[in-house]
């Protein structure tokens, strides 16, 4: 999908406008939060910040690519503020409030310990300033992905992932040799969602 001029601004527009999904019972669930950080590339167009998760023993999603996020700890004066704290603590990057966009829909997971619900909010950045990295013992890399290539629907693949006896198919992409699956791409869709509709507006 070609990118048009004032396709970012248009797209943070966007967002700051989105009337996001806030699931029902929230108070009462395990939350966790994701920064969805966006920014423009001068070539690329606007493209979202995901990170690779570091190999570890227990951990279901460990060497995914993910946003940063984390769970909501009782110091955090709120979600957004621990989406500011968890990508300090996981890549190094500073967020400011002032670059705060809004947010995307409430999603479900289940915590890594025991099957049990939890409620995952992603809040987007709009990051218009170079970034410095000093990534934490869960990140083991970060990338810029275009939100061009993920609203092309032939860069779509099948990723085959077994569960007990069942053979799945799941959707995915693979850009530069990185998979982007599962939670991830499930909050991907709303944005890529947002990033057509602003295309269409400039």
């Amino acid at each position: 999908m070609p990118t048009a001029p004032g396709h970012f601004s248009a797209l943070a527009s966007k967002i700051s406008r989105h009337r996001a999904r806030r699931l029902p019972g929230r108070r009462w669930l395990a939350r966790a939060v994701v920064a969805v950080v966006v920014r423009d590339d001068p070539g690329l167009g606007p493209c979202v910040l995901l990170m690779r998760r570091a190999k570890r023993s227990g951990d279901p999603w460990s060497g995914h690519m993910s946003f940063p996020g984390g769970r909501l700890s009782s110091d955090d004066p709120s979600g957004f503020h621990a989406a500011i704290r968890e990508a300090m603590e996981e890549t190094g990057l500073a967020l400011r409030e002032d670059e705060y966009v809004g947010r995307l829909s409430d999603v479900m997971t289940r915590r890594h310990e025991r099957p049990v619900p939890m409620l995952v909010t992603p809040y987007v950045f709009k990051l218009e300033r170079e970034a410095t990295w000093l990534l934490n013992h869960e990140a083991v890399e970060t990338i810029w992905v275009p939100l061009s290539y993920l609203a092309e629907h032939g860069n779509r693949e099948n990723l085959r992932w077994r569960v007990g006896p069942l053979n799945l198919r799941l959707p995915s992409y693979v850009y530069e040799g990185r998979t982007i699956w599962g939670l991830t791409l499930l909050m991907l869709k709303e944005l890529i969602r947002l990033y057509r509709q602003a295309g269409q507006s400039t």
